[in-house]
């Protein structure tokens, strides 16, 4: 607001912070020891949002867990599939993953669930 000589004005201003988030579908598989699972990764751009998003990561994996691939960078929009193999010596259990990527300075997280059967 603006003021001087009794005469105000005023403006209103949108701020649309442009951002991202990280989505995995499904959020849990089930897997049987020394098979493999797929899942969907998709950057879901938000106000515009229009940098590449790379430096992936995946964290949580159980030993004996293989993954591929993490690319290099993925298009707001896009989506690229992560496969998980499992070996016979993976552990039986419920896991929770994570994975990480960083667009323009940003860096957004996604949990999902790895479930590792017989």
């Amino acid at each position: 607001m603006v003021s001087g000589s009794g005469i105000t004005h005023t403006t209103n201003v949108t701020l649309a912070v442009q951002d991202f988030t990280i989505s995995v579908t499904p959020a849990s598989r089930t897997v049987s020891r020394g098979g493999s699972t797929s899942y969907t990764v998709t950057v879901n751009p938000i106000n515009g949002f229009s940098a590449s998003v790379g430096s992936w990561s995946l964290t949580g994996l159980p030993g004996g867990v293989t993954y591929n691939p993490l690319l290099t960078s993925t298009a707001p929009g896009g989506s690229f599939r992560l496969t998980l193999t499992t070996s016979r010596t993976t552990r039986r259990g419920t896991y929770a993953l994570t994975i990480t990527g960083t667009g323009a300075g940003v860096t957004r997280q996604s949990r999902f669930q790895l479930r590792v059967t017989n």
